[in-house]
């Protein structure tokens, strides 16, 4: 019960903030207006810094958990890598979709992926990590089942 409590709680946070799609291209619009000057941009970048070394080859296939806003998958296609971003709440993704921020979302629960094994060479879970419970962090710290190539842990 409070696991479905949390997830809905994160759907309707998205929507409340921004509850028409006018709101969520307006939030777009002034992240790209913001441009790399800004320290929200800064702290991305120390983040995406350590991704580099995964993604000096290109045409990798990369799955983005938690990303909300689609950057992360962003900055993955700006490395030519392939990516689906995916998220609870898809409605902002869908608009980075509409906007070329990003070519391809989903709506994913973290906890329950609805993909086969292998199907990517890395899953990147940044934001909602922190979300998970104990034992999925344990398993996620651990497994390397999922992923084609040994990627790091």
């Amino acid at each position: 019960m409070y696991q479905q409590q949390s997830y809905n709680q994160h759907t309707d946070w998205y929507n409340q903030l921004f509850p028409t799609r006018e709101s969520k291209v307006n939030h777009y619009l002034k992240v790209k207006l913001a441009g790399t000057h800004t320290v929200s941009n800064w702290l991305q970048m120390q983040f995406f810094k350590c991704l580099d070394p995964l993604l000096m080859q290109p045409a990798q296939n990369w799955l983005t958990v938690g990303d909300a806003y689609g950057f992360d998958a962003q900055y993955i296609l700006s490395k030519q890598n392939n990516v689906l971003a995916t998220d609870l709440n898809p409605n902002f993704l869908e608009v980075a979709k509409a906007h070329q921020i990003i070519q391809e979302y989903a709506a994913e629960n973290a906890e329950k992926l609805s993909f086969k094994d292998n199907e990517f060479d890395y899953v990147l879970c940044k934001e909602s990590y922190p979300s998970l419970s104990e034992a999925l962090r344990c398993f996620v710290r651990n497994d390397t089942r999922g992923k084609k190539s040994n990627g790091c842990n």
